[in-house]
């Protein structure tokens, strides 16, 4: 995730669904946190448990003191209720006064909210790729799973809608998304979705598709993440589908494919393009990204 070049404000919800998948650069973010100002800092409880969960070792020596250095006060607060366990709120990224500063410009968050082995997910994901050509340095591009949670199902606490196997693919994809970069996640998603989507999530689907797009499936944290296996079903990426179905959730998606431009629906393929009041076509995306990127990093 890039730098800004302002002050960022943040809400918790759709950093919760960037920082499960996409953050990776701790420096970056602390000297984003350390330039932006109190008042415009909104990271709450939901939000710095979603860092802290991503970050792992490195949150205690990067993330912490940025957090306290910011915030001050109100991150003892946080901790209070981070004790007690928070919900997520939401997110989006919002233009602010500039500060004179060498920092890059923020990307643009678009949040795809699918199903693996759903058609409007495939032919979605199958539109945006074009997008991606044009826009993939202006956007951070995750994805989020919509299912239902469930405690009894015994492989991975999450009923999918195509059955487990649209679960394992799920992880599988998720998995990519945490631990490759963004045009290799990618890829290896497409690859999937080339070989028809009830190939998707077949151990043996993903583990061809992480060769042909040269994604170390042993080495990379991707394997372990869904099982060197191809199953799916390892402990981590059964955890990363239940956080991100819970997510979905609280963002309100309910249909496959929802597109979320900004923290905005913009779009949704079901059965046929709707509420698309920007158009539906890769232009028309573009056109929105490219406007949305402008309007947060307006001089």
């Amino acid at each position: 995730m890039h730098v800004a070049m302002r002050p960022l404000c943040v809400r918790d919800r759709r950093l919760h669904v960037i920082a499960q998948s996409r953050i990776r650069s701790w420096d970056s973010w602390g000297r984003r946190l350390r330039h932006a100002q109190p008042s415009c800092l909104c990271l709450t409880v939901a939000a710095v448990q979603a860092l802290l969960r991503c970050a792992g070792s490195r949150a205690s020596s990067t993330l912490i003191p940025t957090i306290m250095f910011t915030s001050g006060l109100a991150l003892l607060s946080s901790v209070a209720a981070l004790v007690r366990g928070a919900a997520t709120g939401a997110l989006n990224v919002q233009p602010n006064e500039p500060f004179a500063g060498g920092f890059e410009d923020v990307k643009v968050p678009v949040v795809l909210g699918v199903m693996s082995r759903c058609p409007d997910a495939v032919l979605c994901e199958t539109v945006f790729d074009r997008v991606v050509e044009r826009v993939a340095d202006k956007i951070d591009l995750s994805l989020t799973f919509i299912g239902k949670l469930n405690a009894s199902e015994p492989d991975f606490g999450v009923t999918c809608m195509h059955g487990p196997e649209e679960c394992a693919g799920n992880v599988h994809e998720l998995c990519a998304i945490k631990y490759a970069p963004t045009q290799r996640w990618w890829s290896f998603v497409q690859c999937l979705n080339f070989q028809g989507r009830n190939e998707i999530g077949k151990p043996n689907t993903a583990l061809q598709c992480a060769k042909t797009t040269g994604l170390d499936w042993e080495n990379s944290g991707v394997g372990e993440c869904a099982g060197l296996d191809g199953s799916g079903k390892a402990e981590e990426g059964v955890r990363l589908l239940q956080e991100s179905v819970a997510v979905t959730q609280e963002m309100g998606i309910q249909k496959s494919c929802t597109v979320i431009i900004n923290g905005k629906p913009v779009c949704v393929h079901d059965g046929t393009w709707k509420e698309c009041e920007g158009g539906h076509t890769p232009k028309d995306f573009i056109r929105q990204i490219e406007e949305e990127y402008s309007k947060i990093n307006q001089s």
